[in-house]
């Protein structure tokens, strides 16, 4: 490549670059402020007059027009505080909402630059201490029973009913404590509970939490979350330290560090976790069951004793951590890696096997050069703070054309890089995201339980978003209610009827797994897990037809559910005025 033709290469991707933060910035929709410094009663629109409290933000949000992203300075943020809430209430908790992304790390009201932003810097903790009284312990074992932690939170935050456009972003959350009054109590969960909600949760640390029985994390009853970036760290509980998932759940978890937990992820009743570039190590009595039990799918991983069984690109290890008694999991690197205390570039002496070992496929994001062509294992791997490649001395002190690994050479070794990469056109990767509105005169579901029938009209509308090029598709909201009522058996409930007049609630629309895109039409199934009916699925289909689209939906098997429904509906794109 010339000279000339590389800085015209540079130069586009510099314009396309700051076409695509001015497209996104303009996507965001509205903006709710909120800093603990802030002067209440506030109004959430700038950061004059942030709300104080974050509960009194998420209520604005819940309510206003989607989407909206809630802007969370640095601070201290407790679920019982906000209006209609009491002071102490440990059942009080931060509910994540479709349709909104809420995110900390900002500096805040009274800064030069109040929107800049930087998690590390800036950190925004929710936190479970209500009274603010609890001791520290290096000792996780301890947490549940420490007598300063009887009064703290429940659980601090949860997904639970919400889908994949349900996003926290950035945040610590800390000293949930999860001590259920009765055995029948769910029983887990104390830094974030999942009960059928998918979340999407990026770049957040989990630490100090503790349940009785299940995770830090707990999923259950089909919840599928995706966690992106994230730290677990001291985290307690009987099963799972850090995640525990039950009943069909199976979250995605990707480029995540789990370390020093009473262990790493559990999986149980039909449940399986799906890691990919996570470093699982040092958790419990440091054995491979300690950092995985139960199903799990496995790749490109460092799990402390892992005895080669299943998955690809995986290994056992030691990653290397730079201070894990002061939980810095960021790996040391010759090259250089990011010290956080200082907030500079510094050299080790030794590198982690876990730089440049995380799936091929993976985009490397905003890691720094060199960066090795490759994505790093752990939660920094993507980010400007991924520890840099080392091939044996200093970096290039300037980039050459053609270094794609960025060993100061071009050889056979760019060119893989180069060859695994051949052809890919990301300017041409198909993804759509569209509103529809359910033409109502066309749109119902029809129930069958015993000798009645009935049919219910349906309205509202829905963001269904494909990808043509990976053959995938989700419902990223549901906004669509029936004019009555509608009964079915909820199955985790031991067949206790429940009434809703919510479409997404009976079919799981936001939790519909893709299972075959063209363009012609999508399918989706959403697996019950039921043990004493293995086939009771939902199934849904939606037929492309020029703009508008047509659904069809049903329940595989009526005896599970008391009752049979079908889906019929037909949308047409909702057009800006």
């Amino acid at each position: 490549m010339s000279g000339q033709m590389y800085r015209f290469y540079v130069r586009l991707l510099i314009a396309v670059s700051v076409l695509t933060l001015l497209t996104s910035t303009s996507a965001i929709g509205k903006v709710i402020h909120v800093d603990d410094d802030a002067n209440a009663p506030g109004d959430g629109k700038s950061w004059v007059t942030a709300y104080r409290y974050l509960q009194d933000a998420l209520a604005n949000a819940k309510a206003a027009d989607k989407p909206v992203e809630v802007w969370v300075a640095q601070g201290l943020y407790k679920p019982d505080q906000g209006g209609g809430i009491s002071l102490g209430d440990r059942g009080a908790i931060f509910h994540l909402i479709n349709g909104v992304r809420v995110r900390g790390g900002y500096a805040g009201w009274g800064m030069s630059d109040p929107n800049a932003r930087d998690v590390a810097l800036y950190p925004t903790i929710l936190s479970g201490d209500l009274l603010g009284n609890d001791l520290q312990t290096s000792d996780t074992w301890h947490l549940l029973n420490e007598p300063n932690r009887v009064e703290n939170s429940y659980h601090i935050v949860t997904g639970s009913g919400a889908g994949t456009t349900a996003i926290l972003d950035g945040f610590t959350i800390s000293q949930g404590n999860f001590t259920p009054v009765s055995d029948r109590d769910p029983s887990g969960g104390g830094g974030m509970y999942n009960n059928s909600g998918s979340p999407r949760v990026i770049g957040c640390f989990f630490t100090k939490n503790a349940a009785r029985d299940m995770g830090g994390v707990y999923n259950k009853n089909q919840s599928n979350p995706v966690l992106i970036n994230c730290v677990f760290s001291k985290n307690w509980a009987g099963q799972g330290g850090a995640i525990a998932n039950y009943r069909g759940s199976n979250p995605l978890i990707i480029n995540c560090t789990f370390a020093r937990n009473s262990a790493g992820v559990y999986a149980s009743g039909n449940s399986k976790a799906n890691l990919t570039n996570c470093i699982v190590w040092g958790n419990g009595t440091f054995d491979e069951p300690s950092q995985i039990r139960g199903d799990a799918i496995v790749n490109y991983c460092c799990i402390q004793g892992w005895t080669g069984l299943g998955g690809t690109g995986n290994m056992g290890q030691d990653p290397l951590f730079v201070d894990p008694n002061g939980e810095d999991y960021h790996l040391k690197s010759q090259a250089g890696r990011w010290d956080r205390n200082h907030g500079s570039w510094v050299l080790d002496d030794l590198t982690s096997a876990c730089i440049d070992a995380g799936d091929p496929n993976s985009l490397i994001g905003d890691e720094p050069f060199p960066n090795g062509g490759r994505i790093n294992m752990g939660a920094y791997g993507g980010t400007e703070e991924a520890s840099k490649s080392y091939f044996g001395g200093l970096a290039c002190e300037t980039i050459v054309a053609g270094d794609i690994n960025g060993d100061c050479k071009v050889d056979f070794r760019d060119l893989a890089i180069m060859a695994m990469r051949w052809l890919e056109d990301r300017t041409a990767h198909r993804i759509v995201t569209t509103t529809y509105r359910l033409v109502e005169d066309k749109s119902s579901v029809v129930s069958y339980g015993g000798r009645r029938i009935e049919k219910h009209a349906i309205a509202g509308t829905f963001d269904l978003t494909v990808d043509f090029t990976a053959a995938k598709a989700m419902f990223e909201r549901v906004d669509v209610t029936s004019d009555q009522t509608m009964s079915f058996i909820d199955y985790r409930k031991e067949g206790e009827p429940i009434y809703t007049d919510e479409l997404d609630r009976m079919f799981h629309m936001t939790q519909l797994v893709s299972t075959d895109v063209n363009d012609t039409e999508a399918r989706f199934v959403f697996h019950k897990n039921i043990p004493s009916f293995p086939g009771a699925d939902i199934h849904v289909t939606v037929a492309f037809e020029g703009d508008s689209v047509s659904i069809a939906g049903k329940f595989s098997d009526p005896v599970a559910d008391g009752c049979w429904h079908d889906l019929n509906a037909v949308a047409v794109p909702v057009r800006d005025p």
